[in-house]
């Protein structure tokens, strides 16, 4: 019989357990559910440094970003201020001119984007190392 090399077979039990306690504790839900509640407040943090403060009695729009966790594996970013859209997509002014959007929102999420994979990883490999899997 040929030898491929050591191989203990305890080592090999003790991978096996620790395998089974990441499928029992769910750990691709609790790697979610981090990288959700980590990327909602990166999110919220650049919308708002994003969003423009008027000069006089400004910050209005600023102040009303809110995050909340909606379903499961999702988050929402709202903004119940009534002129958000019209800053955000821009709009026509009164005088015939146009007032260009800002794209605050727009350009946080596209940027943050590619941002979440390396987020998700993360806190993947740092969960799998909890339960002794790399």
């Amino acid at each position: 019989m040929s030898k491929f090399g050591d191989f203990e077979f305890d080592d090999f039990k003790e991978m096996a357990a620790n395998f089974q306690k990441a499928v029992d504790a769910d750990i691709m839900q609790e790697v979610i559910d981090l990288s959700l509640k980590q990327a909602g407040q990166i999110i919220l943090t650049d919308v708002k440094e994003r969003t423009p403060v008027r000069k006089i009695n400004g910050g209005t729009l600023r102040g009303d970003w809110r995050l909340s966790k909606t379903d499961i594996n999702a988050i929402q970013l709202s903004n119940n201020i009534e002129y958000a859209p019209f800053v955000e997509y821009g709009h026509r002014l009164r005088n015939g001119g146009f007032f260009p959007g800002v794209f605050m929102l727009r350009d946080t999420i596209n940027d943050f984007e590619e941002k979440f994979q390396v987020l998700v990883e993360r806190n993947l490999q740092k969960k799998l190392k909890e339960y002794g899997l790399l």
